[in-house]
């Protein structure tokens, strides 16, 4: 794949159920970086910050802040 940095490609981790663990997302980064994947969005729905909370920022022992920290 080219590098084209203004064409986003990458994964929304977007769903209903169990979230990815940091490990797994860990995989998942360097399966995007082999793939020259540029984009990643965190928006799973159980995260109380990424709906009811959306305002407050993510302290450093939330998982939201952790996957920041992941990439």
């Amino acid at each position: 794949m080219e590098d084209d940095s203004e064409f986003l490609c990458g994964v929304v981790e977007g769903f209903y159920g169990r979230p990815w663990s940091i490990e797994q997302r860990k995989v998942l980064f360097q399966w995007m970086r082999r793939w020259g994947l540029n984009t990643y969005l965190y928006g799973p729905k159980d995260d109380l910050k990424h709906r009811l909370l959306w305002r407050e920022v993510y302290s450093p022992e939330e998982e939201g802040h952790r996957v920041l920290q992941s990439v």
